[in-house]
């Protein structure tokens, strides 16, 4: 798992909303980040659910071969929002195992036409998945946005609470949710998710 902030000036002479190219890349292994393969990438319309690229909304995750950032030639992704129909954003992502010893390199930019600065804090990478949970007054939501099961061991993150699963309508997955006790360790699905309510 990766994380780090990211912010730089606006583009002379764009709005403040316009984004900026940006590249990432582990060394070490011969693998990177960005790659000719597409990676799994999506929009939003500010409003709207995160959905597929709509080639007629103008967002676009494109590979480039040769794209000039920090003087050299590199290969990188083309990110461009959503502007026709609405504004909103672009993502991509792409897992990877990150070797021993890698190194993490940033390039950033849109070479000539945006000499301005860009600046990246707070970078750190954890051998973890990016999956998640919270607790409410009156349950309990899992996350895992990862492209395989997660498990979340509810004895240790949360010793001596007791929850059960929702009772679901035969439209709501009842196998799923079938309404039973919860005890022990819980591995939602990829990219899935769990509501389990407080006994």
């Amino acid at each position: 798992m990766t994380r780090w902030h990211h912010h730089g000036l606006s583009m002379r002479g764009y709005p403040g909303e316009m984004p900026r190219l940006a590249w990432l890349g582990i060394t070490g292994s011969g693998d990177q980040l960005t790659e000719a393969e597409p990676p799994d990438a999506g929009m939003a319309v500010r409003g709207h659910a995160e959905c597929e690229l709509a080639p007629d909304s103008g967002a676009v995750v494109q590979w480039v071969n040769h794209a000039k950032l920090g003087g050299q030639s590199r290969g990188a992704y083309l990110v461009h929002p959503p502007y026709r129909g609405g504004v909103g954003y672009t993502f991509w992502q792409r897992d990877t195992d990150v070797p021993p010893a890698a190194e993490l390199t940033f390039f950033t930019g849109m070479g000539p036409r945006s000499p301005e600065p860009i600046w990246l804090s707070a970078v750190g990478v954890h051998p973890a998945p990016d999956a998640i949970y919270r607790e409410f007054e009156h349950g309990l939501v899992l996350g895992n946005p990862a492209p395989h099961g997660y498990c979340f061991d509810l004895a240790r993150l949360l010793p001596g609470r007791k929850f059960r699963r929702l009772r679901g309508s035969a439209e709501q997955d009842p196998t799923t949710n079938n309404g039973s006790a919860v005890d022990g360790p819980v591995t939602p699905g990829p990219k899935d998710g769990l509501f389990l309510i407080r006994q």
